[in-house]
């Protein structure tokens, strides 16, 4: 209610005919980029502003009919962009005083930046929903050209929308590369705390990191149960995990499996849990065969194993010739963990 509240305060504030004016000149840019900075830079300081608000009421009501985003996430993403617009906006202007351009005023610099930056982020997202939607990387590669696109426009299309000279032209270029160049040598040299992971940038490795972090995983490949009966003892499994990377078996006796099943439970809770946030199709397709996967590891030892699956039997017997204990191993695969399902 608070935004709606917003948007008709700052409504009833501008003319109709503003809003028309500033919204149809909007078509513009594509074919004259000149034609619409000549008329935005027409209007004094205060219809400036007012008509990049308005911009970016659309552009945050377009983010929010695309794909419904928090208000408070459409404001940090529009407040994040501005702050990068700053920035750009700065060594344009920093260039622009070097090569004594005709048109110095930061607000002509910081405007224009952050309305290119406004059509990148509405054509950037529009591609990036159709990448979810579809998860289909064509989308994602587009999306990503779009971004490129807009940053160099950004950065180097000023001085050719304010007509600016040939040579000065050039030379801005030259000198904008330059300072580009030098601020990222200067990132590089900050100390960087290394045991901060990076964002992860591609949203199905973000997702399957995200699902996954909580799931813990078994010493290894479950490689063979084996099922003893002692006298003295009676009935008892146990089972051996293959660690394939170290070359080296483990043994768990009944108390190491009722560990492992209960670690299997619970990883199937965490991917049940996880898997009702999940919004790509591809990740949930691979974590329900994951969810297959500990399922039947959680389950295995309710049933009795296959007879096809017996690899060795051992029979001791005493002095007497009584049976003492038996022991069978079976081999876990495939096509043993199907069977129980």
């Amino acid at each position: 209610m608070t935004q709606i509240k917003f948007l008709n305060t700052f409504l009833n504030r501008i003319k109709l005919s503003q809003v028309i004016s500033w919204i149809s000149i909007l078509m513009v840019v594509f074919h004259s980029s000149r034609k619409f900075f000549d008329f935005h830079y027409s209007q004094n300081a205060t219809n400036r502003i007012t008509q990049i608000l308005l911009y970016c009421i659309i552009v945050g009501v377009f983010l929010f009919v695309l794909r419904p985003t928090p208000y408070l996430g459409i404001v940090k993403l529009l407040v994040t962009t501005f702050g990068f617009t700053v920035l750009m906006a700065s060594i344009i202007y920093i260039v622009g005083k070097i090569i004594k351009s005709t048109r110095q005023g930061y607000l002509d610099v910081l405007s224009y930046v952050f309305i290119t930056a406004l059509y990148g982020i509405f054509f950037t997202y529009f591609f990036n929903d159709l990448f979810i939607t579809n998860e289909d990387y064509t989308f994602r590669f587009i999306a990503n050209c779009f971004t490129n696109f807009y940053l160099l426009v950004a950065l180097f299309g000023y001085w050719i929308i304010t007509r600016t000279n040939a040579k000065k032209t050039i030379f801005a270029l030259l000198l904008t590369v330059l300072i580009m160049n030098l601020m990222l040598a200067l990132g590089s040299i900050v100390t960087i705390d290394e045991s901060n992971d990076s964002p992860e940038i591609d949203p199905f490795i973000a997702e399957i990191n995200r699902s996954i972090e909580d799931i813990k995983d078994a010493p290894g490949l479950p490689y063979t149960r084996i099922i003893t009966y002692e006298s003295n003892k009676g009935k008892f499994d146990s089972v051996t995990f293959i660690n394939i990377g170290h070359d080296t078996l483990f043994k768990y006796d009944e108390v190491g499996i009722k560990v492992f099943k209960e670690m299997a439970l619970a990883n199937i809770k965490k991917i049940d849990s996880a898997s009702t946030k999940m919004q790509f199709k591809k990740t949930k397709d691979m974590f329900r065969y994951l969810r297959e996967y500990h399922f039947l590891y959680a389950t295995m030892f309710d049933y009795p194993p296959c007879d096809s699956c017996f690899v060795s039997g051992l029979r001791v017997m005493d002095k007497d010739s009584t049976l003492v204990k038996i022991s069978k191993t079976y081999i876990i695969d495939s096509v043993y963990l199907r069977n129980r399902v």
